[in-house]
């Protein structure tokens, strides 16, 4: 269990929306699952901070999600994938790279690059999944996912992201406002001067938690609290373990059990090994090998 949250509520008489998001928690199990340096840290937090709030975005409870961000840069690609209600996951596909460990927290856009793509997969049980995608806009996540908002969802919004130190404390921050259909440009104009200070909600959400900020700086503007909703790293690869294996096929399982007692499966999410015996490839399917 992690204490990290998102607050959604509606701010200047329900002009906009506002969510404000803390995955600092769900940040440091990242870091020790996959043993991430500072930078790789860095962009870990900000995707998984994407991912809280498309998971509590999702219209159907059974839907979900998996986000992309291949910038071309050192780090590869990042993926971060999810459920309803709050259960992210994610890993970075060269983070255990030694050349990244050059690359400061702050040198972000080189190490995620800025040519590429922004993809947000949506699996809402349908037939197909609903695919967006949008080039790069500057590499630094937050604006790529604004970027993605705007051209792929209409989404007009401000996105702020921010991973860093305090206080000895990692912490990973996310506040994202939406303007509705018919905002003002008075409006406009307040959410971006409190967003010009981003860094300083960061620092108060740091000191006196999601709902003391948003209060600090919404509530004098007509703002309403919606929902306060808990998130946390899941990982279900385990459940998945037989269709995981189904995929591989007959033929490649009857290869390595040639060489090998066993075929194991390495989870890139949570770094579990499942490791599944002749007895039980046996019985799953249905055949001897």
């Amino acid at each position: 269990m992690t204490d990290d949250i998102i607050l959604r509520g509606l701010v200047l008489d329900k002009q906009a929306r506002i969510a404000i998001i803390d995955t600092s928690d769900i940040l440091c199990y990242a870091t020790k699952v996959h043993n991430l340096v500072p930078v790789a840290q860095n962009a870990m937090g900000r995707a998984l901070t994407i991912g809280a709030y498309i998971s509590y975005n999702m219209k159907n409870e059974l839907g979900r999600f998996n986000v992309i961000i291949d910038g071309g840069g050192p780090l590869g690609k990042i993926y971060v994938a999810g459920e309803n209600l709050g259960k992210i996951k994610g890993y970075i596909e060269n983070s255990d790279k030694p050349e990244l460990k050059k690359y400061s927290s702050e040198k972000l856009k080189d190490a995620v690059g800025q040519k590429g793509s922004f993809t947000v997969i949506k699996d809402m049980g349908l037939k197909e999944p609903y695919v967006g995608r949008t080039e790069i806009a500057s590499g630094n996540i937050s604006d790529d996912f604004a970027f993605y908002l705007f051209s792929s969802e209409g989404i007009r919004c401000a996105v702020g992201l921010d991973v860093f130190t305090y206080q000895n404390r990692l912490c990973s921050y996310g506040i994202i406002c939406e303007a509705m259909p018919g905002v003002s440009d008075e409006a406009i104009f307040i959410l971006e001067d409190i967003m010009s200070r981003f860094r300083e909600i960061c620092l108060k959400i740091a000191n006196l938690g999601v709902e003391e900020a948003f209060n600090y700086y919404f509530k004098h503007f007509g703002a309403e609290s919606l929902s306060i909703d808990k998130l946390e790293y899941f990982c279900n690869c385990e459940s998945r373990g037989d269709e995981i294996i189904k995929s591989i096929g007959e033929n490649e399982i009857s290869d390595i059990l040639r060489d090998k007692p066993e075929v194991e499966i390495l989870c890139d999410y949570c770094g579990k090994h499942i490791v599944y015996n002749k007895d039980m490839l046996e019985i799953l399917f249905n055949r001897s090998f």
